[in-house]
């Protein structure tokens, strides 16, 4: 009786051993997970992710439900048989791009107004159109972010447009079925869509009509210059320089820092700013300045297509954060019969926002409108990874021995 006795006592001494060594070693995983943690709030230098790989798929995952929940929505405000002309996908490159865009626009017609006022004539030139107020607003409302994980990564811009895209064009809707991408556009220069009235211009046409306003501009100096008229009379044709001796020849001399001269010379240094600044890089993008800037016009000529009686829909998706949590659980049970217990948690919040695009014969009559605007989020709870569907040893995959005739 004593020997059992004393067996029984052995193996429970071991057994507390073992738990209690097991049982430290979690603590130091939990304790290791929590720096973890903590130094996974910090923004990470470079883009690249330590988080597991299970971690980013249920993080995927989460995207495409926020998606399928975004096109449903949408699709039911442009149902089938609607009026509506498309759906128009954007992410946060083509709204850089549109920025680029009409940023040109209003350098070349600011310039386009000097030149033409130099030579008393009217401005020319389309410049931004009026419907950059929706965009700005889409800009300013889509600054909101969150984090809720202990691992973080980045998804690339494209990501949530195409997952968009693929359930926009698995719904029913006619509308729906034609959604496209932000920028993959063309569009027929030679005939420009209008907006209110208002041509919007390429970028070939705005630089040329530019480039004419500059030599008219240099001219119409030059001759008013030639003439002995009092200034008023002068001045009526635009910028004329003061003779400075009498005529030769019927030429009236001037001095080169006349002040219209020396007002020609300051505006074509900036004209000449602006074309070097064409070959720049986009530091947003990182992409050619001018590529941004062609990119920007397609979009905001599709965009003017969207009428009151055919209106267009815009749908603006961001991915702001997305991560997830693992979870490893290690105790008596896991320690000698299954190994540790492994879980994994995903999600994503991502910033959406669906625009009706409606625009009227003037800016009084738009029906441009913001519909729906939110940080949407989404998180996988603690689960186990499915194995996929038609699994066919994948990890075999390791080598090709098999291969050697």
């Amino acid at each position: 009786m004593m020997t059992q006795l004393k067996r029984l006592f052995t193996g429970i001494t071991i057994l507390a051993v073992i738990f209690t060594s097991h049982l430290g070693d979690a603590q130091k995983s939990k304790a290791a997970a929590s720096t973890t943690t903590a130094a996974a709030a910090t923004p990470a230098a470079t883009s690249s992710s330590n988080a597991p790989l299970e971690v980013e798929m249920l993080s995927y995952g989460a995207i495409d439900k926020v998606m399928e929940k975004i096109a449903v929505y949408a699709c039911n405000t442009a149902p089938t048989g609607s009026a509506y002309r498309g759906i128009v996908v954007l992410d946060t490159p083509a709204l850089q791009a549109l920025q680029a865009y009409d940023g040109f626009g209003v350098n070349a017609k600011a310039l386009a107004d000097a030149f033409s006022a130099m030579q008393g004539t009217a401005g020319a030139g389309s410049g931004i159109d009026t419907f950059a107020d929706i965009t700005n607003a889409v800009v300013a409302a889509a600054t909101a972010s969150t984090s809720e994980t202990s691992f973080s990564f980045t998804i690339q811009d494209p990501t949530a447009a195409i997952v968009m895209l693929h359930h926009l064009q698995s719904q029913k809707s006619p509308a729906c079925k034609t959604a496209a991408y932000a920028g993959v556009y063309g569009v027929n220069e030679a005939a420009p869509p209008q907006l209110h009235g208002t041509p919007i211009n390429s970028i070939s046409a705005q630089l040329s009509s530019l480039a004419t306003l500059r030599v008219g501009a240099l001219q119409a100096i030059t001759a008013a210059g030639q003439s002995a008229a009092g200034a008023a009379t002068r001045n009526a044709a635009g910028c004329a320089p003061i003779p400075t001796q009498a005529p030769t020849n019927n030429f009236y001399p001037v001095s080169a820092q006349d002040p219209c001269f020396a007002a020609f010379s300051n505006l074509d240094n900036s004209y000449n700013t602006f074309l070097q600044g064409l070959s720049g890089t986009n530091a947003a993008t990182n992409q050619p300045l001018l590529s941004s800037i062609l990119q920007g016009y397609h979009l905001r000529a599709a965009l003017a297509s969207g009428t009151t009686t055919n209106p267009l829909l815009g749908i603006y998706v961001n991915i702001s954060a997305a991560g997830g949590t693992q979870q490893i659980r290690k105790n008596l049970l896991t320690a000698v019969f299954t190994g540790d217990w492994i879980r994994y948690s995903g999600g994503a919040s991502v910033n959406v926002i669906i625009f009706r695009i409606a625009n009227g014969t003037t800016v009084q009559t738009d029906q441009s409108a913001i519909l729906y605007s939110d940080l949407v989020r989404y998180r996988t709870p603690l689960s186990h990874i499915k194995k996929p569907a038609q699994y066919d040893n994948a990890p075999e995959a390791g080598d090709n021995l098999n291969s050697v005739p």
